[in-house]
């Protein structure tokens, strides 16, 4: 399935832990897709890449979108990216920590590396 959104400037939490991410509007997604974690294909500047994509609830309770873009380094908010969502990789997961939160994140990517 393919998407494409625009970037949005998120709470930086992601960027905290090592793991920055493309936030997006939700929008109708959660009608196409199952909450959790996926391997994904993204395009940005005409460049396509792997990502690990999120949509689920946050520890607040909100329901988010978002993407990190394996091997990238770089600033495009407000630009439209498109992405493909590919293989789920496992649903939602609570976690008491982000030591915890980090350490998953870190088992996602090593997934998303081997599947793709």
């Amino acid at each position: 399935m393919k998407f494409q959104r625009t970037v949005l400037r998120g709470e930086q939490m992601g960027q905290q832990i090592g793991f920055p991410t493309l936030n997006f509007e939700v929008g109708d997604f959660g009608q196409q897709v199952q909450p959790g974690v996926y391997a994904c294909w993204v395009e940005i500047n005409g460049e396509r890449k792997t990502g690990a994509l999120y949509f689920g609830p946050k520890g607040s309770g909100k329901t988010v979108l978002e993407l990190h873009v394996l091997d990238f380094e770089g600033e495009v908010y407000g630009e439209s990216v498109s992405f493909d969502v590919g293989e789920f990789i496992r649903g939602p997961i609570s976690f008491d920590s982000l030591d915890s939160l980090k350490k998953q994140i870190t088992e996602d990517v090593e997934q998303i590396r081997a599947v793709i």
